[in-house]
């Protein structure tokens, strides 16, 4: 009986070892994602950290993930990573004034874990990742709209709506920017992404948000971002060739259900 209670505590240890130094959806990368990008500061795997995506990949081109922080505590930044993808980093975004949630389209080069890494004003990272099966082969595949021949033409072009959210004081906003979002990664095709983007209240000028963006984020890249109503929101976007673009939205589409 002794060595039955003994044997349970260590298996009893040895799972809460495991639970709480082992990610979930686990890769082998996790060691070099937690020092390289989370600087190796605290880490809790939190299922508060909301992350809903498709259990397949149909279009390893446009794979959709929606993040969002369902904690109590103020998120001071978002990582948005692809443990397997050749270039890991998706998004870094700074919900300065905004609900931390982010809704993106990504390329997917394998089946990967999709993980997503919130920062709390005490410095703790809260992460969580789901695993999501793919047939791969995105972040190598060139731009399909660099093919047509007038794709110059609509560079930069940003399309935006805005939405209330029922029953609450909060928009969703969302926008999507033409731009081919080469990954740098096709043959004798150079790197070319929207790299930067801020959003600002129109009326007030104040930045409620900001955004590293990375060479996984799909083709014409689409977000959808919440934030505390305003009157309008100025949407400013820069590439890794220099081109600067902006627009600004008042048009509201209506209620959007919950």
């Amino acid at each position: 009986m002794r060595r039955f209670t003994l044997f349970l505590a260590i298996l009893l240890n040895s799972l809460a070892y495991v639970s709480a130094d082992q990610p979930p959806a686990s890769s082998p990368l996790w060691p070099l994602i937690h020092k390289k990008f989370l600087n190796g500061e605290e880490v809790v795997f939190d299922p508060k950290v909301r992350i809903s995506i498709p259990k397949m990949s149909e279009d390893s081109l446009n794979f959709p993930v929606n993040v969002s922080w369902e904690g109590k505590e103020k998120a001071k930044r978002m990582l948005l990573l692809a443990d397997l993808n050749p270039i890991i980093p998706i998004v870094d975004y700074y919900p300065e004034i905004a609900n931390p949630s982010i809704a993106t389209h990504i390329k997917i080069q394998q089946a990967t874990p999709i993980r997503g890494a919130i920062q709390t004003e005490d410095g703790k990272w809260h992460v969580w990742a789901e695993f999501a099966d793919a047939s791969g082969g995105g972040c190598t595949t060139p731009s399909l709209g660099m093919t047509a021949g007038n794709w110059a033409d609509h560079l930069g072009e940003i399309h935006a709506a805005v939405w209330q959210k029922e029953a609450s004081e909060v928009d969703r906003v969302r926008f999507q920017i033409q731009h081919p979002m080469d990954t740098g990664l096709a043959n004798n095709i150079p790197k070319f992404i929207i790299n930067e983007i801020e959003i600002y209240a129109a009326e007030s000028n104040r930045r409620l948000g900001r955004m590293e963006v990375f060479e996984p984020v799909s083709e014409n890249p689409l977000f959808s971002l919440d934030f505390p109503r305003q009157e309008g929101y100025r949407i400013e976007a820069k590439d890794n060739n220099g081109l600067f673009v902006q627009g600004t939205s008042y048009y509201t589409k209506g209620v959007l259900s919950q």
